[in-house]
């Protein structure tokens, strides 16, 4: 019997990671598909060129927080009602008390939200939709360069302090664990449990030392006061990162590491993207 997967985001870093996670597997039973934006993006086109088999659908995407929680809970609603066996869910580490703290970040809240009505639908009388919820750190491709790395990398050297350790995952990861968690889900490991992913744990200081010493130079930055007016522009910036200070992370990288031998490290990520 074919094991039918619907990926949404499928051409996102996430999405894209879980997508390619699954067809590494080489099951033929496995049917694959996956919602996009738009399905006609050189991305797009990308992905449908690399996996024939894998079939897009377009379909427009939440532009904020308020829209991201309708729409996460209406998948769930969906899924339940169309019979869906398991429902794999990223959302975002918040540390410690990730179970019940919202914190005070927006786009943090709608997914602590999402989460809820998700344990709480498949926890009904009659619902037999099992669930995963996978909490990613901080993305290592932060730190793939352009604008976005230079603004994180200033943000995270004026406002983190000089001994917090920063945990980190790369999106490749990310799509390994949500593909181990849709082909086996009634591994105890995965069935209705919430996990926090990271590969890697440093400081500001060795994120710039591993950088320099893979790549030949430091994590690129920008002046203090670029970062100050986005900052003030876009809240969201500040605050996530006041969230890693006063919320910390909760990934238990070694136990991570023991079930994924191949969850790479900063550095081991690094070491991937340099041209050959």
């Amino acid at each position: 019997m074919p094991h039918r997967i619907f990926v949404t985001g499928a051409t996102g870093n996430q999405g894209g990671a879980v997508i390619r996670a699954l067809f590494d597997l080489n099951d033929s039973s496995i049917q694959v598909s996956g919602l996009t934006r738009d399905s006609n993006t050189p991305r797009a086109q990308q992905l449908a060129a690399k996996y024939p088999a894998l079939k897009l659908s377009p379909v427009g995407f939440p532009p904020n927080a308020a829209t991201e929680k309708r729409h996460g809970k209406d998948f769930i609603d969906a899924a339940i009602s169309n019979g869906v066996k398991v429902f794999v869910q990223t959302t975002v580490d918040r540390g410690p008390d990730s179970d019940t703290n919202p914190t005070k970040v927006s786009h943090f809240i709608s997914k602590f939200n999402i989460e809820k009505h998700l344990i709480r639908r498949t926890s009904e009388e009659g619902s037999k939709m099992t669930f995963t919820i996978l909490r990613p750190t901080v993305f290592m491709e932060n730190f793939g360069g352009g604008f976005m790395t230079k603004l994180m990398a200033t943000a995270m050297r004026d406002s983190l302090p000089a001994d917090l350790e920063v945990q980190m995952v790369a999106a490749n990861d990310i799509g390994w664990f949500g593909a181990q968690a849709l082909t086996r889900p009634e591994d105890a490991r995965y069935q209705n449990q919430s996990i926090s992913l990271a590969g890697d744990c440093l400081t500001y200081e060795e994120i710039q030392r591993i950088h320099q010493e893979v790549c030949g130079t430091s994590v690129p930055t920008t002046y203090s006061a670029v970062t100050w007016a986005v900052s003030v522009l876009v809240k969201e910036l500040p605050m996530t990162l006041q969230s890693f200070v006063e919320d910390g992370f909760s990934a238990d990288v070694q136990e991570l590491w023991r079930v994924n031998p191949g969850l790479k490290t900063f550095r081991k990520w690094l070491e991937a993207r340099k041209p050959s």
